[in-house]
């Protein structure tokens, strides 16, 4: 599981299940999830 925080200062919890979840409505982004993880911004 990757933890980011928002631009708003929140902790977003990208789950397996999350991932699953957002990729049955965008099919197309199955295959990049550790290009995703490269956007979010770590968590201090």
């Amino acid at each position: 599981m990757d933890i980011a925080i928002s631009k708003n200062g929140v902790p977003v919890r990208m789950t397996t299940e999350r991932w699953q979840h957002i990729t049955i409505g965008h099919p197309d982004l199955a295959d990049y999830y550790y290009e995703y993880s490269k956007l979010l911004k770590p968590r201090k």
